[in-house]
């Protein structure tokens, strides 16, 4: 039922949609998280149809996100559209915080075997290296829960800076 977006095929909708409704287990973030993938589909279109207009001479340059916005203002019903952007801009950058504030969803099955119980007694040789493993890969979960934190946290940002830039255009 999610389609993926081309331009971040890294990224989960199915998260995204979890982290929306677990946010406040509200129905209203789910919604606006949608609404917030819609407009940055419309947004990435508008952009992706100025590029082609662009290259086939029959539009002036273009320099992304702040000129797609001004292009589509100046549509018929632009304002309602710009507006409706705004709200689903709001979204996702509210969805990107709430993901960098409480970071990516961790399966269970990564947790480490055996519980907190596991290798209490002296280890060998091959316990050593093993556990020399286990800190390895939770030293790269660690790093990894940092950088999906921070890319949420810029995602954020930057959408709300959209939202603004698209409140500032309907004023």
């Amino acid at each position: 039922p999610h389609a993926a977006s081309s331009s971040a095929p890294t990224e989960n909708p199915d998260r995204r949609a979890r982290a929306g409704h677990a946010a406040g287990g509200t129905r209203w973030l789910a919604a606006l998280a949608r609404l917030g993938y819609a407009a940055r589909g419309v947004l990435y279109l508008t952009i992706g149809t100025t590029a082609v207009l662009v290259a086939l001479g029959l539009a002036e340059q273009a320099r992304g996100s702040a000129d797609a916005l001004r292009l589509l203002r100046r549509l018929p019903l632009g304002r309602v559209l710009l507006g409706a952007l705004a709200v689903g801009f709001v979204g996702y950058a509210l969805l990107s915080l709430v993901g960098a504030a409480r970071g990516p969803e961790r399966p269970a099955a990564s947790a480490p075997p055996g519980g907190a119980a596991a290798g209490t007694r002296a280890p060998g040789r091959r316990g050593l290296r093993r556990r020399a493993r286990r800190t390895a890969r939770a030293a790269g979960r660690v790093a990894a829960t940092v950088a999906a934190r921070a890319a949420d946290l810029f995602a954020g940002l930057v959408y709300a800076g959209l939202a603004a830039l698209a409140l500032r255009l309907l004023g």
